[in-house]
């Protein structure tokens, strides 16, 4: 994936490690990592929240951004972890590893008042905490929405926010986005697809809105 490097292994679940449509965004990422922090002087702050095994962490933080890596899977974490070790070694500071509900997390982070300029989320549809206490992606969307886009003050900033429900189209994101977005902000949704090789077939690969400003 770009200049990083990724650990796989099979998982029983038929699960490598990654996830390819991550990969059909990854340039747009790193366009918006520069267009935020063009000069480089001060490290881009970008918060990662489902963030899985850590590609998008991985390629960010080997441009120089600081990372908060947030995923309630301790063996997501650990995995993300070792592809940390690999693109930027095992002292880095650069990535926080955070094992915690990415909504509960945010709602603290908005009570510390922290701040940063890139924020990516890429949500299940359905998210168990505990036994007792789970959610379904279509119940807490507005509310994930707007408290990622709290902690993006500006001047520049950006929040990319991927969805494979099969109810919430790309356009129900854009629209989502809309609805919470500060004046001025430029907001896109487009469907993702993986092209095969062979044929001139293209795989639905769930959708990604996009805002800036």
């Amino acid at each position: 994936a770009g200049s990083i490097s990724l650990e796989l292994r099979l998982q029983k679940n038929g699960q490598v490690g990654i996830f390819p449509d991550h990969a059909t965004y990854l340039e747009d990422l790193t366009a918006e990592a520069a267009r935020i922090a063009p000069d480089g002087a001060k490290p881009l702050r970008v918060l990662n929240l489902f963030a899985y095994t850590g590609m998008a962490t991985a390629l960010l933080a080997s441009a120089g951004a600081h990372v908060c890596h947030v995923d309630l899977s301790k063996q997501a974490l650990s995995w993300a972890g070792r592809n940390i070790e690999i693109n930027l070694g095992s002292a880095t500071s650069a990535v926080r590893l955070i094992c915690e509900d990415a909504l509960q997390f945010v709602q603290r982070e908005l009570r510390r008042k922290s701040t940063y300029d890139l924020v990516i989320a890429d949500p299940p549809s359905f998210g168990r905490i505990s036994k007792a206490k789970s959610w379904k992606f279509e119940d807490i969307a507005e509310e994930l929405i707007s408290s990622c886009l709290n902690l993006i003050p500006g001047p520049r900033g950006a929040f990319f926010l991927t969805c494979h429900h099969s109810a919430l189209g790309a356009e129900v994101l854009g629209n989502l986005l809309s609805d919470a977005a500060p004046q001025g902000a430029r907001i896109s949704a487009r469907s993702l697809f993986i092209k095969e090789l062979d044929t001139e077939r293209q795989l639905p690969a769930g959708h990604l809105a996009t805002l800036s400003f």
